[in-house]
């Protein structure tokens, strides 16, 4: 008979390199455009899933041992701090770099989960902090903000906001200043997550059917050929239009240009050359919805690709962009932070 293994032998090296950071190299390998084995995905994904669910377990949950704590601070504050599940929430980011603190010369980003009442992981992102670590100096603040997608799990409560920062190289976790909450990660601030709205729901034609991964049903997406249409219930009023994606850069010889259209305004966007997730805002006046009953909206992109002549994949099609959620929200309903600096869609020049 084979026994398991004790269970402390599975729990998790307190900042334990590629343990710590499972979450995060799972999400980044499944969110590959040109990944060419779904089934590897599925298999990263569950393994992060239940060993992060042994990990939760209050024998795993000790705080960090040995290395000392690095005089640095993370802080956050979301607005608005309540939020329909699959809505959207404005982070304010805030690194206090204490006088005492060492210059750190390896790149570390920043990586942000998302998680419930029992501790359980509904979202991951990372990202590199504006400016990035190695320009941190001692006895400063470092603030930017950053706008999310709040998870669209049918989940109704508490939402615990925990980050810290990590090496992509080695997974390394640094131990830093704050509310520790095991494994090199912090607690940073609470939002409530309410029932999700689904008065402004989308509709897509044009896009490949949905794949989505069994052990993370998050990951569902979408790939653009080269333009869809989507349509959603005319609100007669502002909205705010949310397009979160990815591409394959390798793909592009030059920057491909992603286009949002109504019936009478276009805006255009240059997609920078990178494999990070990509969240882009536009806002719509009313007039330009038109006065029909379903307001349509045209996602376009400059170029396309096969994968296939990429090596690597057998896949056929004919993408572009890799399309994960496009949200619709009625501008009057949300927090105003949420609409700054969201590109406007322009009616052509008479």
């Amino acid at each position: 008979m084979i026994g398991l293994p004790e269970r402390d032998s599975l729990c998790p090296p307190e900042g334990g390199g590629w343990w710590e950071a499972m979450p995060e190299r799972a999400l980044r390998q499944c969110r590959r455009t040109t990944a060419p084995d779904p089934t590897s995905c599925r298999l990263a994904i569950a393994s992060a899933v239940v060993l992060l669910a042994i990990a939760a377990e209050p024998g795993c949950g000790r705080r960090t041992a040995g290395a000392p704590a690095l005089a640095i601070t993370p802080q956050a504050e979301v607005q608005p701090s309540r939020v329909p599940a699959g809505g959207a929430v404005a982070i304010a980011y805030r690194w206090s770099v204490g006088s005492s603190a060492p210059r750190i010369t390896r790149p570390y980003r920043a990586f942000v989960h998302l998680l419930d009442r029992h501790g359980t992981l509904l979202l991951a992102e990372e990202h590199d902090p504006a400016p990035p670590v190695g320009e941190w100096q001692p006895g400063h603040d470092y603030a930017y903000r950053r706008t999310t997608l709040t998870p669209e799990f049918p989940y109704v409560g508490p939402l615990t906001v925990v980050m810290g920062l990590y090496s992509r190289a080695t997974g390394e976790r640094l131990p830093l200043s704050g509310q520790d909450a095991g494994q090199r990660r912090y607690r940073v601030a609470v939002l409530s997550l309410l029932p999700r709205d689904r008065e402004l729901s989308v509709r897509c034609e044009g896009l490949y059917p949905p794949e989505t991964p069994v052990a993370a049903p998050l990951l569902v997406t979408r790939f653009v050929r080269r333009e869809a249409t989507c349509r959603f219930r005319n609100p007669r009023e502002d909205v705010l239009v949310f397009v979160q994606g990815d591409l394959e850069p390798a793909a592009f010889p030059t920057a491909p240009t992603l286009s949002l259209s109504s019936r009478a305004a276009t805006a255009r966007h240059e997609l920078p050359l990178t494999d990070e997730l990509q969240l882009l805002r536009f806002r719509i006046r009313a007039r330009d919805l038109g006065r029909e009953p379903e307001a349509r909206l045209r996602l376009g992109v400059s170029a396309s690709y096969f994968p296939r002549l990429l090596g690597g994949s057998d896949d056929p099609r004919e993408i572009s962009l890799r399309l994960f959620r496009l949200l619709v929200l009625r501008a009057a309903a949300v927090d105003p932070i949420l609409g700054e600096g969201a590109i406007p869609l322009l009616r052509p020049q008479s």
